[in-house]
């Protein structure tokens, strides 16, 4: 029981790890009332919205919440119907609202006169006007073997340096047994400095950094920001 729960530790502890450093969720996480703005370029192209955490498991609901009008207390709310959204790339985060039938055409058509400038395009840019919920994170089982093997060896660090210090006993790097006219001298990569698996270790860092890398490039492109 004590070796499953130290195990399982490592294993946590390397899946939360690479998690943050990827920037990508493995297990499902569920994201509520994420904000997107209106734009009218993107309102005219069946409401282009990408969300920020991929990959995208499923689309709870999206409401589009119009600023109070008339000094009304509350903001007017649209949830679209689920057979409106269209999930176009789950990896990216791209998706469409495609208008069809049902409740929401009657509550979108009973707000047209009022948010006619909306509609229209009068309006070309609001702040927070949608409102995203949803679950991200690969479908179980489907988590990328090359992402698999990175936290596998992150996992190993652990288990490695714990196991690497105990052989032989703290600060031993070999055991001699002599007797009579016979001996045997066992010798380890280890000192004072360094465990038993170090070299391993290293081995198995110098890989996650450099495979961190290119899979980040892979699954999340080049990162640009405007200053």
């Amino acid at each position: 029981m004590i070796v499953n729960l130290f195990f399982e530790f490592y294993i946590k502890s390397a899946v939360t790890y690479v998690e943050r450093r990827l920037d990508i969720p493995l297990r499902p996480e569920t994201i509520v009332d994420e904000l997107h703005d209106y734009k009218w370029q993107d309102f005219k192209s069946f409401i282009y919205l990408r969300l920020r955490r991929t990959p995208i498991r499923a689309i709870d609901e999206i409401r589009m919440v119009l600023p109070p009008r008339g000094g009304a207390d509350a903001p007017s709310l649209i949830t679209f119907d689920s057979d409106w959204i269209q999930l176009q790339d789950p990896m990216a985060g791209n998706v469409n609202i495609f208008p069809g039938t049902g409740q929401t055409t009657i509550v979108a058509l009973s707000f047209a006169q009022v948010y006619q400038p909306l509609l229209l395009g009068a309006w070309r840019y609001l702040p927070n006007v949608f409102h995203v919920d949803y679950t991200a994170g690969f479908p179980t089982g489907r988590v990328p073997t090359d992402i698999q093997e990175i936290v596998g060896m992150q996992a190993a660090l652990g288990p490695l340096g714990v196991i690497g210090d105990t052989i032989f006993g703290a600060g031993i790097a070999g055991n001699a047994v002599t007797l009579d006219a016979l001996m045997t001298n066992v010798r380890t990569t280890k000192d004072a400095e360094n465990s038993a698996f170090s070299s391993r270790i290293r081995e198995y860092r110098k890989q996650i950094e450099e495979r961190i890398k290119f899979i980040r490039r892979s699954y999340k492109g080049i990162q640009m920001a405007v200053v």
